[in-house]
């Protein structure tokens, strides 16, 4: 017997009345999904939070596809083309909310930017479902559940800055970790685990700061001491200076000196011998 999904709307709003200057509710709601339950391809005229309570789904916007759960939020903006679905063996439940209005557009476009995911706090999941469930005075909802998301923008806002805080630090640090641990096997990967950050988002804070990726800063501050060593160390064969300098395997680091120096190892310490 297939499950009954239980959806509920729980108010709908006129767009004549705002709730701010600027803002208003359009609509409200809960839904506990069935199994692989989904919802579109298709676009909304306004924006709509969905707030995960439990379980977990996708949610695809503009080419990309984003994977949720609890205490996570994804906003469908006005007229965009998008998709989502309930996971096949956790299905999500979610509460919606409805908004617009130029300062729902202004707010929005501070807070989030481009971004369509965020997460909430489970304090914040929790006062929200107390209103969805408790409060039977439409208006007083309206109120009530507005200056909850603005708190909860708030909050998102707060952690940006703070991370934003971090940025010059964070990537001191691992130009710093690079420079003393070069030749041991590290990658992108390890060094955001180092930092405590994740790989997307360490890449992007380094970049931007450095104006290279953490992997090309990294490959050519190794091919850089190998070119120290091939001169300095003319004992040390092509393999052992690619070891030293923290490769895997001769083969890949032949290729890459080649490519960034323009030179194969053997050629460039022939030539560098020759001009001393």
């Amino acid at each position: 017997m297939a499950e009954k999904r239980m959806s509920s709307l729980l108010w709908m709003f006129s767009d004549d009345k705002e709730i701010l200057p600027g803002i208003n509710v359009c609509d409200v709601g809960y839904e506990e999904c069935d199994k692989g339950h989904s919802y579109g391809p298709a676009v909304r005229p306004y924006y709509l939070f969905h707030f995960v309570k439990s379980g977990s789904g996708i949610f695809e916007r503009g080419g990309r596809r984003f994977t949720l759960s609890k205490n996570q939020v994804f906003l469908i903006r006005p007229d965009e083309l998008t998709y989502y679905r309930a996971d096949d063996n956790a299905p999500w439940s979610y509460m919606w909310l409805g908004i617009s209005g130029e300062l729902a557009d202004s707010v929005v476009s501070r807070v989030l930017g481009d971004e369509c995911v965020f997460s909430v706090s489970n304090d914040a999941l929790l006062e929200m479902e107390s209103l969805y469930h408790g409060c039977l005075n439409k208006g007083e909802f309206a109120y009530k559940i507005v200056a909850l998301l603005l708190r909860t923008f708030g909050d998102v806002l707060a952690k940006s800055e703070k991370s934003n805080e971090r940025k010059p630090d964070l990537v001191t640090s691992a130009v710093n970790f690079m420079e003393s641990n070069y030749f041991r096997p590290i990658d992108v990967g390890s060094l955001a685990d180092e930092m405590g950050v994740s790989r997307s988002h360490f890449t992007t804070l380094f970049a931007s700061a450095m104006g290279v990726s953490p992997y090309n800063y990294l490959l050519k501050l190794r091919l850089a001491k190998a070119e120290k060593l091939l001169i300095e160390r003319p004992s040390l064969s092509v393999t052992e200076i690619a070891y030293t300098v923290g490769f895997t395997g001769v083969e890949r680091f032949s290729e890459m000196f080649k490519k960034y120096v323009g030179l194969s190892p053997l050629a460039y310490r022939k030539k560098k011998g020759e001009n001393l």
